[in-house]
């Protein structure tokens, strides 16, 4: 009897550890789908990377709205009319980039932009133009979004921060051609003197973009000083006559109070038929 027990525990434990490793394969297997199912697919990983580049380019067109703002400010401040500071402060979210980005420019703003270009960075006209001539999507999508920058320089009203942006959108151009053609070289593996000459002109356009910068805020920053003394002047004024302003705003009040007649009371209010009443 003990025998047979023997012998079916035996078998028992055998069995048990023949089906071990397949449950042990099982629960791998099972802990493997749910790895995989626990990563987004393949689908979503590339829209999640499209939507931060999505966000980052909105990031960077509210900064520049920010700019916008600020220098519209500066703008009233230092005299500018409201319809000057409209075009100036016009807000160009990344909605409204990807809607330019789409609508292609009008023949009329086709030509004011290509006309700015011939006559401000030559070379930028001609690479447009020869786009446009074999890609002419791909030239309208830039051409629009260039459109925007040339309609905000034209309305700056400062005759000399005007070119100063002139020069800064020009720089700004020449400097992203620069810096294709160091990449280039880098890649190429090109010698170092080709090397280096590819990174001194990058070296060149990066110190006339600083220089512009500082130049720019230099003459918003006087504008914001001359700004600050008339306010400042007309402050010492108000506070020299601050008797004089008090005593002619009471008076206004007192007019005001004379001229206009006593309306009554809420409790004084008496309806027409409690009139006719007679009192009791």
């Amino acid at each position: 009897m003990r025998l047979c027990v023997a012998i079916v525990l035996a078998g028992a434990s055998v069995a048990l550890g023949q089906a071990d490793p397949a449950g042990r394969d099982g629960s791998r297997a099972a802990r493997a789908r749910e790895q995989v199912a626990a990563q987004p697919p393949r689908g979503e990983r590339a829209e999640a990377g499209a939507l931060r580049e999505r966000l980052q380019r909105r990031l960077s067109d509210l900064e520049q709205w920010s700019d916008r703002v600020r220098r519209a400010i500066a703008a009233l401040d230092a005299g500018a009319t409201p319809g000057e500071v409209a075009a100036v402060a016009e807000p160009v979210g990344r909605r409204d980039a990807d809607r330019a980005a789409e609508t292609p420019p009008t023949a009329i703003e086709r030509e004011r932009v290509l006309a700015f270009l011939r006559r401000h960075v030559p070379e930028m006209a001609d690479r447009i133009e020869e786009m446009m001539r074999r890609e002419p999507a791909a030239g309208e999508r830039i051409l629009a979004r260039i459109e925007r920058q040339v309609r905000e320089i034209q309305a700056e009203p400062d005759p000399e921060l005007r070119e100063i942006k002139i020069g800064e959108a020009r720089g700004q151009w020449r400097l992203a051609e620069a810096t294709r053609a160091l990449a280039q070289a880098i890649r190429r593996g090109d010698g170092p003197e080709r090397v280096e000459t590819a990174r001194e002109a990058v070296r060149v356009l990066l110190r006339e973009q600083f220089d512009l910068r500082m130049r720019r805020q230099d003459r918003e920053l006087s504008r914001l000083e001359r700004r600050v003394g008339q306010l400042r002047k007309e402050r010492e004024e108000m506070l020299g006559k601050r008797d004089e302003s008090i005593d002619g705003r009471l008076q206004q009040i007192e007019q005001n109070a004379s001229a206009e007649p006593e309306s009554p009371r809420r409790g004084d209010r008496r309806r027409p038929e409690d009139e006719k009443k007679p009192d009791r």
